[in-house]
């Protein structure tokens, strides 16, 4: 919209809003109603109710406290009969308004301020308590009422998600007309804020909207309003440039469908979803966790959690978040982009294997690259020495070795960081552990995956780099110098060979499996998780069937995570993969 079409459509809705402005009036709160309202946010009411009390009290007459709210002429006219007033009375220029009372039963049509009242309404004395409200002829049209929704106040700041939500909605993305005013308006406000983590949050959001797939991705939630909360527009820089779009893509579509199966695809329902209800919710498994749903049924129950639904509705929400929980957490975008920073540190992994570019992804670079297509197989890791091979059946060969390969990132990423820094004698924090990225090279080749960097990988000779390092790490090259530092380094390397496989799980000692409190719910794990969680983190035990937990275990989140990137069925008989004999992962002559 140009900048003269934005001030004449601004000066005609100002022009029909003072001509439709009937005056000012002081009313109970107990009828004031806001039908286009989501449910109150609890904190954003506590935040108000501290601000009142800081100014000893709410002072509902000053100009940026006041509600507008519709009231048509004849519910006016019997107020004003009611109340013995004039329609003059109410344009009085204050500050002393008119109380304007009414007959039982009516209520006042508010267009925005739903969180002052709620925080008015814990005052002791809130069924005498009067609010200030600006009234307007009910039949004002829609762009004016907008307008009066809209209009700036301090009630609380847009998050993330409303500003995306609000400018898609005004793009006439979610079915309705197009309105650039609004959209320019929303565009205006975002600039005006700053989001944490972002220079500039409007670039973000543009650069959001131009990438397709994710951009009717999160359009998909516009039944959803509430989802729109977890949205952070300071993780799409990050987001974006992953290459990991298909994997990213199947977690958001994973929320989506959780909820639309909770909700029975009634989109109606969907949009009384609550904010506070989510933040509860999130993240929580009552299907696969007893302790867990006590405590959340025991506040379904009572309405403080889904209480815009009747009991009987809250009861079938409530079993159905029971039925999609029992492998996986409550999702939300939330969840997701704390598990993206997590999910990026895995995916760098994949730059030691391949090359992305253009509009390359990892998965589909790998994809062009393999190899075991039609052999009918599957290669499935089962053990950090064992691998096997099974029919392929329903699965799709390329999908597990993908998974197999991912799984292994997801078990050792801290030993392959791209960012390598200073040389020390041992793998260490920003190094990486070349003997780690020797394996990940070996399996991927022998998963079926073919690129010039594997192959370079698997061709070297982690044991003399590892030999080298230590040894001109052990005396500074400017101050030291060896006679036959081949020789040394041959002589260190064959130290290192030397040393004896151990079968899986010997030598594990239980003792270093340090309790570090409640697990994380989401993003990185807590290093006692990972280091306890890894020697599971194979398809076998991810996709075993399993019981339902006293506590929700670190390792339910992971493969909570885990299914949630990369999907539950693998098509695979897990039966299968534990009777058939296994082989070592790397041969004598790799190594």
């Amino acid at each position: 919209m140009s900048e003269t079409g934005f001030r004449a459509t601004s000066r005609r809705i100002q022009v029909e809003k003072s001509a439709k402005h009937i005056g000012v009036a002081r009313v109970q709160l107990g009828i004031l109603r806001f039908p286009n309202a989501r449910s109150p946010d609890p904190k954003n009411v506590k935040r108000i109710k501290n601000l009142f009390q800081e100014q000893q009290g709410c002072t509902p007459d000053d100009v940026y406290n006041r509600i507008p709210a519709l009231i048509d002429e004849s519910t006016l006219c019997k107020a004003l009969a009611a109340t013995t007033l004039s329609r003059e009375a109410l344009l009085s220029p204050g500050p002393d308004y008119p109380i304007l009372d009414f007959p039982p039963g009516t209520h006042l049509a508010c267009l925005r301020g739903q969180h002052r009242v709620e925080a008015a309404k814990q005052s002791p004395n809130f069924a005498e308590f009067y609010w200030t409200i600006d009234l307007f002829e009910a039949d004002i049209s829609e762009e004016a009422k907008q307008d009066l929704v809209e209009e700036y106040s301090n009630e609380r700041r847009p998050d993330d998600g409303e500003f995306y939500y609000k400018i898609r909605l005004y793009q006439g993305r979610f079915g309705q007309p197009p309105n650039p005013y609004f959209e320019n308006r929303w565009w205006s406000r975002l600039a005006t804020v700053s989001v944490k983590g972002s220079r500039n949050p409007r670039d973000r959001l543009n650069q959001l909207f131009k990438h397709d797939k994710f951009a009717e991705a999160f359009d998909a939630f516009q039944h959803l309003p509430a989802i729109y909360s977890g949205l952070r527009l300071s993780a799409v820089n990050k987001m974006i440039p992953m290459r990991c779009d298909e994997k990213l893509l199947r977690y958001l579509e994973h929320i989506r469908k959780f909820w639309y199966y909770v909700f029975d695809n009634n989109e109606q329902d969907m949009q009384h979803l609550d904010v506070a209800s989510l933040r509860v919710l999130e993240l929580k498994a009552p299907g696969a966790c007893e302790a867990e749903a006590q405590v959340l049924y025991s506040r379904v129950c009572s309405g403080e959690i889904l209480g815009a639904f009747d009991n009987e509705r809250r009861q079938t929400i409530w079993r159905r978040i029971c039925s999609e929980t029992v492998h996986c957490l409550v999702p939300s975008l939330t969840g997701f982009f704390s598990d993206l920073t997590h999910f990026k540190l895995v995916a760098d992994s994949f730059k030691w294997l391949v090359r992305v570019s253009g509009e390359e992804t990892i998965q589909s670079v790998l994809k062009s690259s393999y190899t075991n297509a039609d052999t009918g197989l599957c290669l499935v890791q089962v053990s950090d020495s064992s691998i096997k091979s099974i029919p392929a059946g329903r699965a799709d060969p390329f999908d597990i070795a993908y998974r197999t390969l991912w799984l292994f990132a997801y078990r050792e990423y801290e030993e392959m960081p791209v960012e390598v820094k200073k040389k020390v004698a041992g793998p260490a924090k920003g190094q990486a552990n070349e003997e780690i990225l020797f394996e990940f090279a070996s399996l991927a080749h022998k998963l079926g995956f073919r690129s010039d960097q594997i192959e370079s990988l698997r061709h070297g000779d982690p044991d003399r780099e590892i030999a080298r390092r230590l040894l001109l790490t052990a005396r500074s090259p400017n101050r030291f110098r060896y006679n036959d530092l081949d020789g040394c380094i041959r002589q260190v390397a064959g130290l290192i060979k030397s040393a004896q496989a151990i079968s899986d799980g010997e030598g594990m000692d239980e003792d270093r499996w340090i309790d570090d409190g409640k697990p994380e719910r989401s993003g990185k794990p807590k290093p006692h998780d990972h280091l306890r969680d890894k020697t599971k983190m194979f398809i076998n035990t991810l996709h075993a069937s399993s019981n339902r937990e006293t506590t929700v275990s670190s390792l339910f989140i992971q493969r909570s995570s885990y299914f949630a990137f990369f999907g539950k069925d693998c098509k695979i008989d897990i039966t299968l993969i534990n009777d058939m004999p296994g082989e070592m992962v790397l041969s004598d002559q790799e190594m």
